[in-house]
């Protein structure tokens, strides 16, 4: 019997600037076979793996440490910068980089993930996060990025998922010191993939070589 070409890939997704590479891989997929169907679920890392865990995925790309007796995974060769995204008349934008000093001396008001603030932000400052002047979460950056573009707060995030060209009233700042994340594409153990599923992982396995 001929191996099945179509059928549906179901991947849960962090926003990164990393997931073009995603994007580059589902493209040759689709080139090369007929009928597959990408569906991808945005989210943080707590809701991606809830999915996983009742086989509503087949695998997720995330950004953050996850348990690795749940899931097997392979390590991406690529990761993600953390910034500053604010207005462009915030006296911050005039700097190179941002410190947490910076941040907690001007008492700036701040926007950022619930994840990022539980875990990135966690080991970037330490017990100073208590410190940060957090004004809203959210979980999706792009929504976050109005209220920044409203003058709500400066918002915390990956760089280059958000406009900060010159037409855009925002800008991006380094934080430092620097802060990354890797990308993982991680599925739970014992899980037989579907073959287009599996055609999609033996694509990641030859990135992460």
């Amino acid at each position: 019997m001929t191996e099945p070409t179509g059928g549906n890939v179901n991947i849960g997704a962090a926003e990164s600037d990393s997931i073009k590479y995603l994007a580059r891989i589902i493209k040759q997929l689709q080139e090369e076979s007929a009928g597959i169907t990408v569906n991808i679920y945005s989210g943080d890392s707590e809701m991606v793996e809830y999915k996983l865990d009742r086989g509503q995925l087949d695998f997720a790309v995330v950004v953050r440490e996850f348990d690795v007796n749940k899931y097997s995974f392979l390590k991406l060769p690529y990761t993600d910068k953390f910034g500053l995204i604010t207005r462009r008349d915030n006296p911050l934008a005039k700097k190179k980089q941002i410190t947490a000093d910076d941040l907690i001396k001007t008492n700036e008001p701040l926007i950022a993930s619930r994840q990022s603030l539980h875990y990135d932000f966690q080991k970037w400052c330490g017990e100073r996060v208590e410190k940060l002047n957090i004004v809203a979460t959210g979980d999706i950056p792009f929504n976050l990025s109005l209220l920044a573009k409203e003058g709500v707060g400066s918002l915390l995030c990956f760089g280059k998922i958000i406009n900060t060209g010159t037409e855009s009233p925002l800008v991006y700042i380094p934080l430092f010191p620097l802060l990354e994340s890797p990308m993982f594409i991680i599925w739970k153990k014992g899980m037989e993939l579907t073959p287009p599923a599996k055609k999609l992982m033996d694509r990641f396995r030859f990135l992460a070589l």
